[in-house]
Protein backbone atom coordinates (compact mmCIF):
# COMPACT_ATOMS: atom_id res chain seq x y z
CA UNK A 1 0.00 0.00 0.00
CA UNK A 2 1.17 3.55 -1.00
CA UNK A 3 -0.25 6.34 1.04
CA UNK A 4 0.47 9.84 -0.43
CA UNK A 5 -0.35 13.09 1.25
CA UNK A 6 0.47 16.80 -0.68
CA UNK A 7 0.00 19.24 2.11
CA UNK A 8 -1.58 22.32 1.46
CA UNK A 9 -3.10 21.05 -1.76
CA UNK A 10 -6.51 22.14 -2.07
CA UNK A 11 -9.75 20.04 -3.16
CA UNK A 12 -10.44 22.54 -5.91
CA UNK A 13 -6.94 22.20 -7.22
CA UNK A 14 -8.00 19.01 -9.14
CA UNK A 15 -10.78 20.74 -10.59
CA UNK A 16 -8.64 23.96 -11.75
CA UNK A 17 -5.46 21.63 -12.90
CA UNK A 18 -7.00 19.20 -14.58
CA UNK A 19 -6.50 19.44 -17.92
CA UNK A 20 -2.78 19.95 -17.67
CA UNK A 21 -2.22 16.99 -15.59
CA UNK A 22 -0.87 14.00 -17.50
CA UNK A 23 0.11 10.31 -15.54
CA UNK A 24 0.76 10.58 -11.66
CA UNK A 25 -2.19 12.30 -10.22
CA UNK A 26 -3.72 12.71 -14.15
CA UNK A 27 -4.22 8.73 -13.65
CA UNK A 28 -5.11 8.23 -10.06
CA UNK A 29 -8.35 10.62 -10.72
CA UNK A 30 -8.79 8.89 -14.01
CA UNK A 31 -8.61 5.56 -12.67
CA UNK A 32 -9.18 5.59 -9.04
CA UNK A 33 -12.21 7.16 -6.78
CA UNK A 34 -11.67 10.67 -6.36
CA UNK A 35 -14.69 11.94 -3.17
CA UNK A 36 -15.54 15.53 -4.60
CA UNK A 37 -16.93 16.50 -1.15
CA UNK A 38 -14.78 15.08 1.26
CA UNK A 39 -13.96 17.93 4.18
CA UNK A 40 -12.12 18.18 7.43
CA UNK A 41 -14.40 18.65 10.25
CA UNK A 42 -13.04 20.27 12.50
CA UNK A 43 -11.35 23.52 13.37
CA UNK A 44 -7.41 23.36 12.68
CA UNK A 45 -6.41 21.43 9.52
CA UNK A 46 -2.40 22.32 10.02
CA UNK A 47 0.00 19.33 8.85
CA UNK A 48 0.30 17.26 12.00
CA UNK A 49 -3.68 16.99 12.70
CA UNK A 50 -4.43 16.06 9.44
CA UNK A 51 -1.42 13.63 8.94
CA UNK A 52 -3.03 11.62 12.21
CA UNK A 53 -6.22 11.99 10.93
CA UNK A 54 -5.63 10.63 7.79
CA UNK A 55 -2.95 8.02 9.29
CA UNK A 56 -5.90 6.78 12.40
CA UNK A 57 -8.97 7.71 10.44
CA UNK A 58 -10.20 9.37 13.58
CA UNK A 59 -10.73 12.95 14.77
CA UNK A 60 -8.23 14.90 16.84
CA UNK A 61 -10.35 14.24 20.07
CA UNK A 62 -9.45 10.58 19.63
CA UNK A 63 -6.19 10.71 18.18
CA UNK A 64 -4.80 13.79 20.67
CA UNK A 65 -2.98 15.47 17.66
CA UNK A 66 -4.79 18.67 17.39
CA UNK A 67 -2.29 21.45 16.43
CA UNK A 68 1.33 21.62 15.40
CA UNK A 69 2.07 22.58 18.97
CA UNK A 70 -0.08 23.50 21.86
CA UNK A 71 0.59 24.82 25.72
CA UNK A 72 1.12 21.91 27.84
CA UNK A 73 -0.78 22.80 30.75
CA UNK A 74 1.71 21.03 33.02
CA UNK A 75 4.83 22.04 32.04
CA UNK A 76 3.20 25.55 30.95
CA UNK A 77 5.29 25.33 27.96
CA UNK A 78 4.51 25.01 24.08
CA UNK A 79 5.11 22.21 22.83
CA UNK A 80 5.48 20.62 19.36
CA UNK A 81 2.83 17.44 18.30
CA UNK A 82 5.71 15.11 17.99
CA UNK A 83 8.31 16.31 20.81
CA UNK A 84 9.24 13.01 22.99
CA UNK A 85 11.53 14.22 25.98
CA UNK A 86 12.28 10.05 25.95
CA UNK A 87 13.20 9.95 22.59
CA UNK A 88 16.87 11.34 20.74
CA UNK A 89 17.44 12.38 17.08
CA UNK A 90 19.39 10.34 15.15
CA UNK A 91 20.73 12.01 12.20
CA UNK A 92 22.54 10.27 9.01
CA UNK A 93 25.53 11.13 6.86
CA UNK A 94 26.84 12.93 9.71
CA UNK A 95 23.97 15.69 10.14
CA UNK A 96 23.92 17.26 13.58
CA UNK A 97 20.30 16.96 15.54
CA UNK A 98 18.69 17.64 18.58
CA UNK A 99 15.65 16.84 20.27
CA UNK A 100 13.71 13.72 20.39
CA UNK A 101 10.78 13.30 18.73
CA UNK A 102 8.11 10.28 18.14
CA UNK A 103 4.57 9.56 18.06
CA UNK A 104 4.51 9.16 21.98
CA UNK A 105 1.33 11.90 21.94
CA UNK A 106 -0.73 9.96 19.73
CA UNK A 107 -3.58 8.21 21.40
CA UNK A 108 -4.45 5.86 19.34
CA UNK A 109 -2.80 3.45 16.53
CA UNK A 110 -2.58 4.20 12.79
CA UNK A 111 -3.36 2.30 10.03
CA UNK A 112 -0.08 1.41 8.98
CA UNK A 113 0.52 0.00 12.38
CA UNK A 114 -2.68 -2.13 12.30
CA UNK A 115 -1.46 -3.96 9.42
CA UNK A 116 1.64 -4.71 11.17
CA UNK A 117 -0.58 -5.66 14.14
CA UNK A 118 -2.56 -7.66 12.21
CA UNK A 119 0.27 -9.60 10.40
CA UNK A 120 2.22 -10.30 13.75
CA UNK A 121 4.80 -8.04 12.51
CA UNK A 122 5.20 -9.08 8.95
CA UNK A 123 4.25 -5.83 7.27
CA UNK A 124 6.55 -3.28 7.01
CA UNK A 125 6.18 0.38 7.68
CA UNK A 126 8.29 2.74 5.84
CA UNK A 127 7.70 7.16 5.61
CA UNK A 128 9.32 10.12 4.29
CA UNK A 129 8.53 13.52 4.39
CA UNK A 130 10.28 17.26 4.50
CA UNK A 131 8.94 17.07 8.09
CA UNK A 132 8.89 15.21 11.62
CA UNK A 133 5.08 15.58 12.12
CA UNK A 134 4.33 14.20 8.44
CA UNK A 135 6.70 11.52 8.95
CA UNK A 136 5.99 10.41 12.03
CA UNK A 137 2.05 10.78 12.36
CA UNK A 138 2.00 8.85 9.27
CA UNK A 139 3.57 6.15 10.74
CA UNK A 140 2.39 6.00 14.13
CA UNK A 141 4.53 4.49 17.25
CA UNK A 142 5.73 1.37 15.78
CA UNK A 143 7.54 1.43 12.14
CA UNK A 144 10.77 0.19 10.21
CA UNK A 145 11.79 3.55 8.71
CA UNK A 146 11.16 6.52 9.75
CA UNK A 147 12.82 9.64 8.27
CA UNK A 148 12.51 13.42 7.62
CA UNK A 149 14.74 16.27 6.50
CA UNK A 150 16.15 18.55 8.99
CA UNK A 151 19.51 20.79 9.35
CA UNK A 152 20.56 20.24 5.79
CA UNK A 153 19.84 16.42 5.66
CA UNK A 154 17.76 13.29 6.85
CA UNK A 155 16.76 12.48 10.70
CA UNK A 156 15.39 9.83 12.31
CA UNK A 157 14.67 9.09 16.00
CA UNK A 158 15.43 6.67 18.50
CA UNK A 159 12.49 5.28 18.90
CA UNK A 160 12.39 4.02 15.37
CA UNK A 161 16.16 3.72 15.15
CA UNK A 162 18.29 3.96 12.14
CA UNK A 163 18.55 2.13 8.57
CA UNK A 164 21.77 1.40 6.96
CA UNK A 165 19.97 1.57 3.23
CA UNK A 166 18.93 5.38 4.50
CA UNK A 167 22.30 5.99 5.38
CA UNK A 168 24.26 4.99 2.48
CA UNK A 169 21.89 6.40 0.22
CA UNK A 170 21.97 9.93 2.48
CA UNK A 171 25.97 9.60 1.89
CA UNK A 172 25.65 8.98 -1.81
CA UNK A 173 23.47 11.69 -2.36
CA UNK A 174 23.24 14.45 -0.52
CA UNK A 175 20.53 17.51 -0.34
CA UNK A 176 23.80 19.82 -1.68
CA UNK A 177 24.13 18.00 -4.85
CA UNK A 178 21.16 19.86 -6.14
CA UNK A 179 22.81 23.52 -4.84
CA UNK A 180 22.95 25.81 -7.93
CA UNK A 181 20.32 24.00 -10.23
CA UNK A 182 17.54 26.09 -11.22
CA UNK A 183 13.61 25.93 -11.12
CA UNK A 184 12.03 26.93 -13.79
CA UNK A 185 8.43 26.41 -14.87
CA UNK A 186 7.35 23.27 -16.84
CA UNK A 187 4.49 24.56 -19.08
CA UNK A 188 4.57 27.77 -21.26
CA UNK A 189 4.39 31.12 -19.46
CA UNK A 190 0.59 31.61 -20.65
CA UNK A 191 -0.76 28.28 -19.35
CA UNK A 192 -0.29 29.69 -15.82
CA UNK A 193 -3.41 30.98 -14.39
CA UNK A 194 -2.24 33.09 -11.64
CA UNK A 195 0.51 36.06 -11.59
CA UNK A 196 3.17 35.24 -9.69
CA UNK A 197 3.38 38.45 -7.65
CA UNK A 198 -0.16 37.60 -6.21
CA UNK A 199 -1.23 38.83 -3.11
CA UNK A 200 0.18 36.39 -0.23
CA UNK A 201 3.29 35.14 -2.20
CA UNK A 202 6.37 35.08 0.27
CA UNK A 203 9.42 33.54 -1.21
CA UNK A 204 11.99 32.63 0.68
CA UNK A 205 14.90 34.09 1.59
CA UNK A 206 16.98 34.89 -1.28
CA UNK A 207 14.46 34.74 -4.11
CA UNK A 208 12.48 37.08 -5.57
CA UNK A 209 8.68 36.18 -6.16
CA UNK A 210 8.98 35.83 -10.21
CA UNK A 211 11.05 32.43 -11.75
CA UNK A 212 13.52 31.34 -12.10
CA UNK A 213 14.37 30.25 -8.70
CA UNK A 214 18.22 29.56 -8.51
CA UNK A 215 18.90 27.08 -5.52
CA UNK A 216 22.19 29.33 -4.20
CA UNK A 217 20.89 30.45 -0.90
CA UNK A 218 21.02 34.31 0.38
CA UNK A 219 24.22 34.99 -0.68
CA UNK A 220 24.30 33.29 -4.15
CA UNK A 221 27.41 31.98 -3.48
CA UNK A 222 29.20 28.72 -3.71
CA UNK A 223 28.51 27.57 -0.63
CA UNK A 224 25.07 26.17 0.50
CA UNK A 225 23.71 27.93 3.99
CA UNK A 226 20.55 27.87 5.68
CA UNK A 227 18.91 29.70 3.13
CA UNK A 228 19.74 26.88 0.35
CA UNK A 229 18.09 24.08 2.47
CA UNK A 230 14.53 26.44 2.98
CA UNK A 231 14.50 26.94 -1.16
CA UNK A 232 15.14 23.14 -1.52
CA UNK A 233 12.57 22.39 0.49
CA UNK A 234 10.35 24.81 -1.16
CA UNK A 235 11.26 23.78 -4.37
CA UNK A 236 10.17 20.21 -6.57
CA UNK A 237 13.94 18.94 -5.91
CA UNK A 238 12.96 18.02 -2.40
CA UNK A 239 9.78 16.10 -4.15
CA UNK A 240 11.77 14.63 -6.97
CA UNK A 241 14.57 13.40 -4.00
CA UNK A 242 11.64 12.07 -1.60
CA UNK A 243 10.19 9.88 -4.57
CA UNK A 244 13.83 8.21 -5.08
CA UNK A 245 13.89 7.43 -1.21
CA UNK A 246 11.03 5.73 -1.34
CA UNK A 247 11.85 3.99 -4.75
CA UNK A 248 15.19 2.92 -3.03
CA UNK A 249 13.54 1.72 0.19
CA UNK A 250 10.43 -0.16 -1.98
CA UNK A 251 13.80 -1.99 -3.65
CA UNK A 252 15.92 -2.62 -1.24
CA UNK A 253 13.54 -3.71 1.53
CA UNK A 254 11.12 -5.36 -1.64
CA UNK A 255 8.32 -3.67 -0.01
CA UNK A 256 4.64 -5.22 -1.28
CA UNK A 257 6.40 -9.08 -2.14
CA UNK A 258 6.45 -10.68 1.23
CA UNK A 259 3.76 -13.05 1.97
CA UNK A 260 1.99 -10.23 4.15
CA UNK A 261 1.39 -8.04 1.21
CA UNK A 262 -0.32 -11.38 -0.27
CA UNK A 263 -2.01 -12.52 2.77
CA UNK A 264 -5.97 -11.09 2.87
CA UNK A 265 -8.55 -12.56 0.98
CA UNK A 266 -9.23 -10.97 -2.03
CA UNK A 267 -13.32 -10.98 -2.00
CA UNK A 268 -13.12 -9.57 1.47
CA UNK A 269 -10.68 -6.92 2.89
CA UNK A 270 -10.34 -7.41 6.92
CA UNK A 271 -11.25 -3.84 7.32
CA UNK A 272 -14.85 -4.32 6.28
CA UNK A 273 -17.65 -6.49 7.47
Amino acid sequence: MVLLVVDQMRGDYVDKFLHQWKGGLRRLVDEGAWFHEAAYPYATTETCVGHATISTGSFPASHGMISNSWLDRESRKMVACTADPNAKNIGYAGVTTKGGDSAWRMEIPSFAEELKFQTNGATRVVTFSLKARAAITMAGHKADAVTWADAGGWVTSSVYGPMPFIEQYAKAHPVKDDYGKTWTPTLPRNSYWYDEKSTGSVPPEGWAVTFPHSLRGKAGGDVPDPAFYEQWASSPFSDTYLTKFAENAVDTLGLGQGAASTSWPSATPPWTT
